[in-house]
């Protein structure tokens, strides 16, 4: 959708929005916002004298405001990579690792992780690797439930590379139980369309 074709749906001129947002790339950012209010609340309620099963549960509750309206994120997404507007990267890159680097940094201080790593680097990692399982499922490679176990599969094994030996038996109990999801998701073969049209549905 252009700007003009925005303004006319808003009934408004075809100045309002670019002076309330001052192009189409910041349009999308600011819907793109919706989803950060729900993490951000439900982030301070989770409980991290247990950061490990809090940067769990984040990851889930992502791809879990993902499902709430799959057909609406996916467009947005979609609009936001085919823009052709310089998009504001540095912003959404920091929300999301200040989320990761949280978890991180109180993992450290309970011993779950070494202190000597650098947890804004391995923040960082965590979101490339989210950004990646996120255009794949843009693309229509994988559903939700593989979004999220694909997920969770690259944040135990970011986890894993910094954790001392108290974090690690809890990080490989629980790569071992997504490999095994991972192993039953391939066993149900490439997604078809309909298998998405359902999941829109939902």
């Amino acid at each position: 959708m252009s700007m003009r074709e925005l303004a006319k749906e808003a009934g408004v001129s075809l100045v309002t929005p670019y002076n309330l947002f001052g192009s189409k790339a910041q349009v999308l950012y600011a819907l793109l916002e919706s989803i950060f209010v729900p993490i951000e609340n439900a982030f301070d309620e989770l409980d991290l004298r247990d950061p490990i099963d809090a940067m769990y549960a984040l990851a889930r509750l992502s791809v879990q405001e993902y499902a709430r309206d799959p057909a609406f994120y996916r467009s947005l997404l979609m609009a936001m990579v085919t823009t052709g507007e310089s998009l504001p990267v540095p912003r959404m890159v920091q929300r999301y690792t200040t989320y990761w680097q949280r978890g991180l940094d109180a993992g450290i201080v309970q011993g779950f992780f070494q202190p000597h790593r650098r947890p804004d680097l391995v923040a960082r990692q965590i979101h490339v690797h989210y950004r990646g399982i996120m255009e794949l499922w843009l693309e229509g490679g994988i559903d939700l439930e593989g979004f999220e176990t694909q997920l969770l599969y690259g944040l135990s094994l970011c986890l894993l590379a910094v954790a001392t030996e108290k974090g690690r038996p809890r990080l490989l109990r629980r790569l071992r139980d997504l490999e095994r999801q991972l192993d039953r998701l391939t066993q149900k073969g490439t997604h078809e369309p309909d298998d998405q049209r359902k999941e829109v549905a939902q």
